[in-house]
């Protein structure tokens, strides 16, 4: 069974600050009341795509361990602000993500299903420094070989986006879905302001969707 360590084990496995900031934020949330927690040892609370998905939003939209509480908060609770299909037709496994009603939500439904027909992820799934904002169609869409995805933070703004692209038969697809708050003014950042994004590639959805479900055949078994 998953329990917090495991979870934290699993992310920071794919994430270049480490595993003490891993814990560090999912201490931090946890306290927060957004992880489950209960005693320790045996008896300590399974992991499940809600308790991921509030440490994943937590890790990737706050600058210290300490902003996470906020970070879960504020970007759990975007909503699509715009969709877009450029070309091609929607992969089906892709259809429940793009119909979800927040970020939080398409968040866990990835966790939960991450689409099928994964290729590798697209390079530097996460900055590290402060970058100018992500251009409308990244690079690493141009021809895809097979379905790739990346879930994008933006900060200081508290918005977010996800792009997939996938091959057709003749050329490719390429869909967009933007996430903000609107009823927030819209702020325009002035010229030269510095902002962050920080990306996650399918691969970490994976990675812990692959944790949670080892963790539920094994609570299975014991029962059998």
């Amino acid at each position: 069974m998953a329990r917090l360590p495991a979870l934290v084990d699993a992310v920071a496995a794919l994430d270049s600050r480490g595993r003490g900031t891993v814990d560090h934020v999912a201490r931090v949330a946890r306290e927060a009341g957004y992880i489950r927690t209960t005693s320790r040892g045996r008896g300590a609370a399974e992991m499940s795509a809600v308790d991921a998905a509030a440490l994943l939003l937590g890790l990737n939209g706050a600058e210290l361990p300490k902003d996470a509480p906020g970070a879960i908060e504020r970007f759990g609770k975007l909503k699509p602000v715009s969709r877009g299909i450029t070309q091609g037709v929607l992969p089906r496994t892709l259809r429940p993500v793009w119909n979800a009603k927040s970020f939080r939500e398409a968040v866990e439904l990835l966790i939960e299903a991450p689409p099928e027909d994964e290729s590798q992820d697209p390079p530097g799934t996460r900055a590290t420094a402060w970058e100018p904002a992500m251009p409308l169609v990244p690079p690493w869409v141009e021809a895809p070989q097979r379905l790739t995805l990346a879930v994008t933070f933006q900060l200081p703004d508290a918005a977010a986006m996800i792009t997939a692209a996938w091959p057709e038969d003749e050329g490719s697809g390429y869909a967009i879905v933007n996430y903000g708050d609107p009823a927030a003014p819209l702020n325009r950042r002035p010229a030269g302001a510095r902002s962050a994004q920080f990306s996650l590639g399918l691969e970490a959805f994976r990675a812990v969707h692959q944790l949670l479900q080892r963790s539920a055949a094994d609570a299975v078994a014991d029962r059998g």
